[in-house]
């Protein structure tokens, strides 16, 4: 029992230590994405300090350096394949410019459960999930034949994979939130941040999915579908939320 407590009392001076540390942002942790590894603002996290207090050779600074990179390279992709994507969808018969007039308007329902987008996104993560799973021995067959003759393009199948793998789930957790009812006289503060992380991860996951898809051609059709769910969703949530992307992280946006 004395050292249980002896352990709180020196967690306890720690976190006292690491919140007075000027760099730290409070309530940074709230509406991140939960991705340390590639987080861009470790070094303002308590959260983060906290869990790598025994990794001394932890540098948060270079580390938020180079998961800038990664993220800047994702949003390019994002860019530059937006019409490459808009393309492909009409030539598969998907009409991009009538999602938002036949499959957005509907009504509001005050259980989020119901609400057409956290549907959307529910279905979405459990067929990624398994469509992922059924397909793994492929991905992985690729990668190592990259990897043989050139590691430039074996990072970037790993790299989109473990993307879409690690969101696939928080992308109907934080659509679900930002569908959670909320009061008339209150701000609907966390709403809009998880409205805003939904659309942020399921841009990235966008712009994952069509490196797959330019790498996995025989898999366009099934990506392609995944690509109008988050479409979906995302117009969804912009018309139910439409000054999400307003909000202001803290840390993260300002």
């Amino acid at each position: 029992m004395e050292n249980e407590n002896e352990k709180l009392n020196e967690a306890e001076r720690l976190l006292s230590k690491i919140v007075a540390d000027p760099r730290i942002i409070p309530g940074i942790h709230n509406y991140c994405d939960r991705w340390c590894e590639r987080c861009t603002h470790t070094v303002h996290c308590s959260v983060y300090h906290m869990e790598q207090q025994m990794d001394t050779t932890s540098d948060a600074d270079s580390n938020d350096i180079e998961n800038q990179k990664f993220w800047e390279q994702l949003s390019l992709m994002f860019k530059l394949t937006a019409k490459l994507l808009y393309d492909k969808m009409k030539e598969h018969g998907i009409d991009p410019d009538s999602i938002s007039n036949e499959e957005v308007k509907v009504e509001l329902d005050p259980d989020p459960v119901n609400q057409k987008a956290v549907v959307l996104s529910r279905e979405y993560t459990m067929s990624v999930g398994q469509w992922v799973k059924e397909r793994s021995e492929v991905f992985l067959a690729k990668h190592e034949t990259l990897m043989n003759i050139g590691g430039e393009k074996a990072t970037a199948i790993a790299d989109a994979m473990d993307v879409v793998q690690y969101y696939f789930m928080m992308v109907s957790t934080k659509t679900y939130r930002a569908f959670l009812p909320v009061d008339d006289d209150e701000e609907p503060t966390d709403a809009l941040g998880s409205a805003k992380i939904a659309i942020i991860l399921i841009e990235r996951s966008t712009a994952a999915w069509v490196r797959i898809m330019e790498m996995f051609p025989e898999f366009e059709d099934d990506i392609l579908g995944f690509l109008k769910q988050l479409s979906v969703v995302k117009r969804l949530i912009l018309e139910h939320l439409p000054a999400a992307m307003e909000f202001k992280r803290p840390g993260f946006d300002e």
